[in-house]
């Protein structure tokens, strides 16, 4: 079995959010998932603006949901 090597991380102090999300989408898309609590959904209407196919992931309190196809009540990012 061979070890997984994990990628050489940047310095990313200093760098704008929308920069950190657009290397993490390179680095991981597809594998990628952008988690929130819908308290605040700002990290992931950046990372829909970026890549209108990333995985969004939500817990409330009555369920987890995961979902493709729809951005998060108040994003302003819609997918086609």
């Amino acid at each position: 079995m061979s070890a997984v090597v994990a990628p050489t991380l940047p310095d990313l102090d200093g760098w704008p959010a929308t920069a950190i999300l657009a290397w993490a989408l390179a680095q991981f898309s597809p594998r990628l998932t952008v988690a929130c609590s819908m308290q605040d959904a700002v990290v992931v209407d950046l990372a829909v603006r970026l890549d209108p196919t990333v995985e969004v992931s939500s817990s409330t309190p009555a369920s987890i949901s995961s979902r493709r196809t729809s951005p998060p009540p108040g994003c302003s990012a819609a997918r086609t």
